[in-house]
């Protein structure tokens, strides 16, 4: 897809397409955070940064076009101030890979050497030109330089490294074949390691939760040059050592160094969305280098990859029944700019069942919410002028209709599902004055109901128990509060935790509500809300940000936390247990 294209959704908010540009990006922003730091686990955390900050400050860039040598000037400033605190450590070899016996170790080494023996500014030009492909001009840009200059710079880069060397074109050509056959083992053993790690729903035995590191894209394998009829000069020489450091990141990545450690570290987020009675949570995870994966945990077997479609770029999860069916959703592109949903059910006995691209009156339906009968509820299509819809097995698509009398109906959305097919959800209405939004409910016997006042202007259903009793929040005593809601006592407001908002996400069968509330503070935390105690607070465990998204009868909640860096980490929480990292298994404080 154009790069343009992707900045411009990651700018409309749309968390996939800015993605699909780290992962376009990746892999040579932590290269060359390494060859400017020497030291690996540094570089890593310096290229997450600078993705952590680019995604922040999207809106200052100004050319949509020059993405790449943005972000390498996020990261090459973020590099310079870690140089300032830090002295660098020595790379070693020995601490990289496990080379095959027959390679040529030395000559990998030679290469690698004589680049990290250049002064720093000669260094991060031949990064920026043979890495990153930059051109002198955007370098230059880059650099606060001129054209010229850096064209002299990479020059004098490229003399320095042939007295370094201390070859002729001859020695040298021979050098850079031997780092060829090095490249081609070492990423032999990295695509042998990748097929051993890449089977789909396999279990990651762990007494408590524990994700399994994820594997680089398939792609990865033994690299030839683009053009081999060319003669082989420095700039190819660099090249190959460049692929050769990323594969062996890769590599460490995925498998840790030789003292045998598994790299847990891998994972750069996972968010858990829903719990069934018997425990078992699903959601989403997200590791270096991968798109989105969908997994089920439960106590006995850790985090469990559910696999993927052929085709797909990305895996979500959006919930699960007692029966252990998960309903998830896969991504793949069609085109430049256009993607494609497509439904899935998942369980232990079937896997992952295609439903192809589900559809209502011609378009798009995406589905977020499944009940123990396997009925399915969504909206479609997604956006303005959307309808909420309700999927079974058995029926097909039936579109919910509309809630009549408060004005022009814009969007409807539907969120939730009991056993008996009760559907909740949030209405998007304009009348003469301004848009309005009203939580509604809909049985197959009545339609649909509008759960609020005339005269308020917003409330959002988004959970509803097999009683009948719905969640959500509203504008209740002068603020965004959390709200119950019953047939015979109406709409109660459950209050916050001092903050000005609350919001509940989903009830059990017992009546006990999980959410999110503002403190006196206004920090989100987590909460589990019932009416005998009222609203507990389930604390932040150091995050920035602590939400609730699903509960189950046991009062077992699920739900992520967002650190300072931005990234979600899954949850849960019991009150025997307190709340537990889901990809630790250690309890979060």
């Amino acid at each position: 897809m154009d790069e343009r294209v992707l900045v411009e959704a990651a700018r409309r908010g749309d968390a996939r397409a800015f993605c699909t540009l780290v992962e376009a990006h990746q892999r040579m922003l932590v290269a060359s955070a390494w060859q400017m730091t020497h030291n690996r686990e540094d570089a890593e955390d310096l290229a997450q940064e600078a993705c952590v900050a680019a995604y922040q400050q999207l809106r200052t860039l100004q050319d949509t076009g020059k993405f790449r040598p943005w972000l390498f000037g996020i990261l090459r400033n973020k590099c310079f101030r870690y140089l300032k605190q830090r002295r660098p450590e020595e790379f070693t070899m020995d601490e990289c890979a496990e080379l095959p016996a027959a390679s040529p170790h030395s000559a990998f080494s030679e290469l690698f050497e004589l680049v990290e023996q250049l002064p720093l500014p000669y260094r991060e030009v031949l990064i920026a030109h043979y890495l990153h492909e930059l051109s002198y001009a955007e370098i230059a840009t880059l650099l606060g330089s001129n054209e010229q200059a850096i064209r002299t710079r990479c020059l004098r880069a490229r003399e320095q490294l042939r007295l370094l060397a201390k070859r002729t074109q001859q020695e040298e050509d021979a050098l850079v074949r031997s780092a060829q056959v090095l490249l081609g083992g070492v990423t032999t053993v990295l695509a042998s390691r990748i097929g051993e790690a890449i089977r789909p729903a396999t279990p990651i035995a762990a007494p408590r939760p524990t994700v399994s590191p994820m594997p680089p894209p398939a792609t990865a394998g033994p690299v030839t040059p683009s053009a081999p009829g060319l003669p082989i000069g420095w700039k190819l020489g660099l090249g190959l050592a460049v692929i050769a450091v990323l594969a062996v990141i890769a590599f460490i990545s995925i498998h840790g160094s030789e003292k045998g450690a598994v790299q847990t570290a891998s994972l750069l987020s996972s968010s858990a969305v829903g719990i069934n009675n018997a425990g078992q949570v699903v959601g989403s995870m997200r590791t270096h280098g991968k798109q989105d994966r969908a997994f089920l945990w439960s106590a006995s077997t850790g985090m469990r990859d559910l696999g993927t479609l052929p085709g797909s770029k990305g895996i979500t999860a959006n919930g699960i029944n007692d029966a252990g069916q998960v309903l998830g959703e896969s991504v793949e592109m069609t085109g430049p700019s256009t993607m494609a949903y497509h439904t899935f059910l998942w369980s232990v006995s079937t896997g992952m069942q295609d439903l192809g691209q589900l559809t209502s009156n011609g378009s798009i339906a995406r589905m977020s919410a499944i009940n123990k009968a396997g009925q399915l509820v969504g909206v479609s299509p997604p956006g303005n002028g959307s309808h909420a819809v309700l999927w079974s097995p058995s029926a097909g698509m039936h579109d919910l209709g509309r809630l009549g009398g408060l004005g022009q109906p814009m969007c409807f959305e539907a969120h939730a599902i009991n056993a008996g097919g009760q559907v909740v959800g949030m209405a998007n209405i304009y009348n003469s004055t301004a848009a309005i939004q009203h939580a509604f409910l809909w049985t197959a016997s009545d339609g649909m109901y509008d759960l609020d006042s005339p005269d308020n202007r917003y409330s959002n259903a988004m959970g509803i128990n097999d009683s009948g009793q719905v969640v959500g929040s509203a504008l209740l005593h002068g603020g965004e509060h959390a709200f119950l809601w019953s047939p015979t006592a109406g709409m109660r407001d459950l209050g916050t935790l001092g903050g000005r908002f609350s919001h509940a996400t989903c009830i059990n069968n017992k009546g006990q509500v999980a959410g999110d509330s503002t403190t006196s503070s206004e920090q989100y935390h987590a909460f589990i809300w019932s009416p005998s105690t009222g609203m507990h607070d389930l604390g932040t465990a150091d995050g920035s940000e602590c939400k609730a998204r699903g509960i189950n009868d046991a009062g077992q909640v699920v739900g992520d936390i967002t650190t300072k860096d931005l990234t979600h980490h899954a949850f849960f929480w019991s009150a025997s247990t307190g709340m537990v990292s889901l990809e630790t298994g250690k309890v979060m404080k």
